[in-house]
Formats: structure tokens, C-alpha cells, sequence
């Protein structure tokens, strides 16, 4: 796997077309950089950790990729979270649970309450792009931001 900065623009396996939100990365971690590392209340984490159990992975790879850490995890594809109060998709890998189980890390709080505001789907993905694209088009601008909207739970 690769390492990205908590919240550096995401760039791993293509530039999601999301008009004025930003698509950033959370918990890409890899075994040379450093990382943020602590618990999450336990109250807020069995609630986390159950939403995230819930909720399939999206943009499957071929194949799996292991945990850097320690070789005893592997995961495939991302999970994608959205913020109203910040206006960014948040995307991390499958192994984020592990990663915060096994080695304490602590994703940054506005992951975890986009998490707890919206996961979203491959399908919500795809369809944001589509209409994103269709705005660039000449797409009704406000037929648009209503199914937006829609999509992201605002």
C-alpha cells in the first residue's frame, strides 16, 4: 500500500470528480512514516466500529494489500465518508478498523464524524461524479444540488 498524509488531497487509485468538495485522505499508513495514534471514546467507538463493519468496502482491487505494521491484516478497497460541516469526502483504506484496533491509530475527529454523518456508497460515488459532470454540461444547477444533497445527507 501507499502512505498519504491524514488530510492531503486523495490521489491513490483515481481524482474523484467532486465539484467544490475536497477529497482528502485519512489513515493511509504505511511502516516508515509516523502517525497519530490514541483511542477513541468507547462509547463513540463501538458506534464507529459498527457503522464501519456495516458498510462494504468500495472500489474493489484485484487483489489484497497487507498491513505494513505488521503483515497479520489485509484488506481491499476504501471507504468514503462525507462531511457537511467541512464539504470533504474523506477516503481510507479497508484496513482502517485494523489499523485503529491493532495500532492505535487515531484517525483526525472529522473522519470519525463524517462516519458517523454519511458513508458513502460506490454507487453514491458514481453518481456524484455524473452529476458534477453534467453541471460542467449546463445541467439545471439546482435540479443538480438537490440530488446532491440527496446523495450526501444535507
Amino acid at each position: 500500500m501507499v502512505y498519504f498524509p491524514d488530510l492531503s488531497p486523495f490521489t491513490y487509485s483515481r481524482k474523484p470528480k467532486c465539484g467544490q468538495l475536497d477529497v482528502v485522505s485519512v489513515g493511509w499508513l504505511d511502516g516508515e512514516h509516523n502517525f497519530s495514534t490514541g483511542k477513541i471514546d468507547p462509547e463513540r467507538w463501538a458506534k464507529f466500529e459498527m457503522m464501519l463493519k456495516s458498510h462494504a468496502p468500495i472500489y474493489l482491487t484485484r487483489g489484497k494489500y497487507v498491513c505494513e505494521l505488521c503483515g497479520k491484516a489485509s484488506g481491499n478497497g476504501e471507504v468514503h465518508a462525507y462531511h457537511p460541516h467541512t464539504k470533504k469526502i474523506y477516503v481510507a483504506p479497508a484496513l482502517i478498523l485494523h489499523y485503529i484496533q491493532a495500532h492505535q491509530y487515531l484517525p483526525p475527529e472529522e473522519f470519525i464524524e463524517a462516519v458517523f454523518h454519511k458513508l458513502l456508497k460506490e454507487n453514491d460515488c458514481t453518481e456524484l461524479e455524473s452529476l458534477y459532470d453534467a453541471l460542467d454540461f449546463g445541467m439545471n444547477e439546482e435540479r443538480a444540488q438537490e440530488k446532491i444533497n440527496q446523495i450526501l445527507g444535507i
